[in-house]
């Protein structure tokens, strides 16, 4: 049985740096996202992003990741974005090199 992708839910609030880290690392992995701004959320979404927060024992601070289930907040979601990014490259240069070798034999 194949694994199915969970989804990556992404909340962001206007000018947070955080924020913006996150959302274009997820994009340059591109990796499909639910991204979510403070502005445009309905009541509904941001008590969402909080019980997540709060699930995981972490503050409802912007920006909220999160991915597999599990919940990052804060400047910990900007990294975890960013080893999302970097593991997805990793996983794009892999199969390269093996559509590579593949067509040296």
């Amino acid at each position: 049985m194949p694994r199915r992708r969970q989804p990556v839910t992404l909340y962001t609030a206007p000018g947070c740096g955080p924020c913006k880290a996150a959302h274009a690392a997820i994009e340059r992995a591109g990796i499909p996202a639910r991204i979510i701004d403070r502005e445009h959320a309905t009541a509904a979404q941001l008590a969402e992003a909080g019980a997540r927060a709060h699930a995981a024992g972490q503050p409802a601070q912007f920006p909220i990741l999160t991915v597999r289930g599990q919940t990052y907040t804060g400047p910990a979601a900007a990294l975890k974005a960013r080893e999302i990014e970097r593991a997805q490259q990793a996983r794009q240069e892999r199969r390269a090199a093996k559509a590579r070798r593949m067509v040296n034999r």
